[in-house]
């Protein structure tokens, strides 16, 4: 039971971690453009920017979830918020085509911080952090709740290193295979909502 609990929280971190880090937006233009423009050390600068952004969330989450886990409707509240948004996310993904990936060139300066930039102003980096990983990290202990954070962020950052690589060597007919990754996902991603809003259910139930 343990070892499910383990491999649970582990990879749902990864898949979360997998599709925000392909899903099209700010931070995915920005990363292809600066690799375009500036090569795989560009595009490396900008793939480690979730590490600086996402701890201080990480943080956060973890006091708010040791916050509210003795209060079961919070608890389910954001669950269901949660599983919502990953209803949503899902949709997106599946819907996704090739389209969604084109790129202009703008002017992108190479900069860690331009990462970090976008990153924050990022909205959906608040909602998985508040409303999935929250309750997430209720349910887990401290071995739990390292694995989903951890797995999040290194799948995050490795898939983006990936997209790097695969822009650098064979540039935009990358993506001519990324949406079919990305709708693979949102099915996924509807299976871990189903889990999260039961979940949620069960915390309103105590």
């Amino acid at each position: 039971f343990m070892l499910n609990s383990l491999l649970e929280f582990l990879l749902s971190g990864t898949l979360l971690g997998i599709m925000a880090a392909l899903s099209p937006g700010p931070l995915m233009t920005l990363l292809v453009g600066e690799t375009m423009r500036h090569g795989v050390g560009g595009g490396f600068r900008v793939s480690v920017s979730p590490i600086i952004t996402d701890i201080p969330f990480i943080v956060v989450a973890l006091l708010l979830a040791k916050g509210v886990e003795s209060s079961p409707v919070a608890l389910g509240v954001l669950s269901i918020i949660g599983a919502a948004f990953l209803v949503f996310l899902a949709i997106q993904n599946i819907r996704t085509s090739r389209s969604d990936f084109s790129v202009e060139q703008g002017s992108i300066s190479s900069s860690l911080w331009k990462g970090i930039v976008v990153n924050l102003l990022n909205p959906h980096m608040y909602l998985y952090w508040f409303s999935i990983a929250t309750p997430t990290f209720a349910r887990g202990d401290y071995v739990d709740n390292a694995l989903f954070a951890g797995g999040l962020l290194f799948a995050s950052v490795f898939t983006m290193m990936i997209v790097v690589v695969g822009v650098a060597k064979i540039r935009t007919h990358f993506f001519d295979y990324a949406h079919w990754i990305l709708r693979g996902l949102g099915i996924a991603l509807l299976l871990f909502a189903i889990r999260l809003g039961q979940s949620g259910i069960t915390f309103f139930a105590q």
